[in-house]
């Protein structure tokens, strides 16, 4: 059912199933320009879905690298293949902060579609950390 129009136009903003918690928006409440974004996003979060506030960016690490532990362990091997973009970045950087660096042969590949230099800083980036990264050009 419709749970939301935008303005004077009568258009579809917001819909809700008719009996499950289930929601949709047709506009992006998380960005500065909608006007109570913020309002609504917490609303949501807290009062319909639930959540509570105690998430934090260390304990996000925590947890990953804690997961990580525990489904490699000490004795296994890893392959990461690091494109440069932010998801295996910090997959690389995470897995650097749960094993030994004899268990990860992270590998970057310069497929010819990087910008000038930029496999040179992703290399760079990570062995600045301490992790060893194999580069194939």
């Amino acid at each position: 059912k419709v749970v939301a129009q935008s303005g004077g136009d009568d258009m579809v903003a917001g819909i809700a199933h008719k009996s499950l918690p289930l929601y949709g928006v047709q506009f992006h409440p998380e960005v500065d320009l909608t006007i109570n974004g913020k309002i609504m996003m917490r609303n949501f979060l807290y009062n319909i879905s639930g959540c509570v506030g105690n998430f934090t960016m260390a304990n996000r690490e925590a947890s990953c690298i804690n997961e990580i532990t525990n489904i490699i362990g000490a004795k296994k091997k890893v392959i990461v293949l690091v494109s440069g973009g932010v998801d295996s970045t910090v997959c690389a950087a995470l897995l650097h902060k749960a094993l030994p660096s004899d268990s990860i042969y992270a590998l970057h590949i310069n497929n010819g579609f990087m910008r000038l230099g930029e496999s040179d800083n992703v290399v760079k980036a990570l062995n600045d950390i301490g992790l060893n990264v194999r580069y194939v050009d």
